[in-house]
């Protein structure tokens, strides 16, 4: 099989937002040459991936667009393809698209010291997964930009019984294309964003029945897909400065209440599961289905675009369960309380697979890298490893928001290191400051199950991840930049 070779000063890895944004964020801030290597045969990552019924966003898209490029759109919680086609115009508009190449999936990045370089190992496909050939690309500086979970599977935990179904089960991170689901009765296992996208999704795709399946409760928001204020703004301002006002206004407005939430955890429960009470019908108390075991924002608060989710209750077609699965029969799941659950169809909502950089090995000369046992630094680089970032934005807010920061700590740091004549920048992690905190302050079932893979903290900045974007804005703009990096 032929083997390519190439350089570039800077490699990226993945052409979604995150890709994109640091693709503009390297031509507007540096003079380096820059490759993006995106393994699938199109752009946008999340948003191309996912092709289930309602697949949208759960973040506004004043916060998740590009602070370079603005959302201009009254439509704050946009559907996928809107997101898809954003990301491509923009990559368009920069040139960015140009420095794309497709097929490509970086299997190894190798640092040698001697060398001062990394080295990606690449297999090129013929877009379907077959591998034509292969690739050798040499690096002074890796920015992965691919996300925090797997393309190629997610979680799906065994089903117990599910052999003797004569219905179908449907994995939402592989929907088939053009399925039909018309007159059917659907089984929904889960209860997070994907779930509760599903359920009105499917009702108005022309499901017969929707029951969402969950094993523990979770908390629901209301947000309007066409943001009023944007639209009343539109009638006498211009359009640029409504959607920079937009941007500003949601980032501060989103962080004060995760903030308010983790200072008043009975307050913002008590609140929030009034307003939930106010959307359900009689028929489906508010306890068990709306009780969460935990505070909010211990785990993601799920955005219910108009309360299509609870309309869909509202009106009969949809409904709730609250338990644990005993089993599947030939027509349906009984709960082990005893409830039957009739179905035609079965989709497992179950979650994510974590993976960092893409999936690809990372290794310092010849030496393995345990993420799960670095340290994380500034939410982006790792203790001791040279001249590698990862772009990873928030969980408790628009992820855009926190990916942009470290593309522009990136710009920065590059800047620093070609001004000084520095080719290697490694974090060193001080003994003082060698202690454990959660580095993701979320309980959810993805991140506790990636605790082996995502990197430790000390819950002291810089070696700790981004939390708070009012804070690590103003630590990215005027803080101090090099703290803790060891130049050679």
């Amino acid at each position: 099989m032929a083997i390519e070779k190439e350089e570039v000063d800077v490699a990226v890895i993945g052409a979604g937002l995150s890709g994109i944004d640091a693709g503009y964020r390297l031509k507007e801030m540096t003079n380096l040459s820059y490759t993006i290597y995106e393994q699938k045969p199109v752009l946008g990552g999340t948003w191309r991936l996912f092709t289930y019924p309602g697949i949208r966003c759960d973040s506004d898209m004043y916060t998740l667009g590009f602070p370079f490029r603005p959302w201009k759109s009254n439509t704050s919680i946009a559907d996928a393809d809107d997101i898809a086609k954003y990301i491509e115009d923009t990559a368009k508009e920069f040139g960015i698209d140009k420095k794309i190449q497709y097929n490509h999936k970086v299997i190894q990045a190798s640092w040698s010291t001697k060398e001062k370089r990394w080295t990606l190992k690449m297999e090129i496909t013929d877009g379907n997964g077959n591998v034509v050939s292969e690739k050798l690309v040499s690096a002074n500086f890796v920015f992965a930009c691919s996300g925090y979970y797997s393309y190629d599977e997610g979680y799906y935990p065994d089903l117990p019984g599910a052999k003797d179904f004569q219905g179908e089960i449907l994995k939402p991170q592989f929907w088939p294309e053009d399925h039909d689901y018309t007159g059917k009765k659907v089984v929904i296992i889960g209860s997070g964003a994907t779930a509760v996208t599903l359920l009105p999704n499917m009702i108005k795709g022309g499901a017969k029945h929707a029951t969402m399946l969950q094993r523990s409760p979770g908390y629901y928001m209301l947000l309007a897909r066409v943001d009023p204020v944007a639209r009343v703004l539109g009638w006498f301002l211009p359009r640029a400065f409504v959607s920079w006002y937009m941007r500003v206004r949601n980032s501060i407005r989103f962080t004060v209440f995760f903030v308010l939430c983790r200072m008043f955890p009975s307050a913002a429960r008590r609140i929030i599961r009034f307003l939930t009470a106010r959307q359900l019908p009689s028929r489906i108390p508010l306890d068990p289905h709306f009780q969460p075991s935990y505070n909010p924002w211990d785990q993601r608060v799920c955005i219910v675009p108009d309360g299509d989710f609870f309309a869909s209750l509202r009106e009969g077609t949809g409904d709730i369960a609250t338990g644990h699965i005993d089993t599947f029969t030939k027509s349906g799941i009984r709960l082990k309380d005893g409830t039957v659950l009739d179905a035609d169809l079965v989709v497992q909502a179950t979650g994510l697979k974590v993976q960092l950089f893409g999936g690809c090995d990372l290794i310092v000369d010849g030496r393995k890298v345990d993420t799960g046992k670095k340290t994380i630094y500034r939410g982006q680089m790792l203790d001791g490893v040279p001249n590698l970032a990862l772009s990873f934005g928030y969980t408790n807010a628009s992820w855009t928001l926190g990916s942009d920061l470290c593309s522009q700590y990136v710009g920065n740091l590059l800047n620093h290191m070609q001004l000084n004549g520095k080719k290697v920048a490694t974090p060193r992690l001080p003994k003082s400051k060698d202690k454990e905190a959660p580095t993701i302050n979320l309980n959810a079932g993805y991140i506790q199950r990636a605790q082996g893979i995502f990197p430790k903290s000390t819950g002291e900045w810089p070696w700790k991840m981004k939390d708070n974007y009012i804070k690590d804005y103003f630590r990215t703009t005027f803080g101090d930049q090099l703290t803790d990096i060891e130049f050679a």
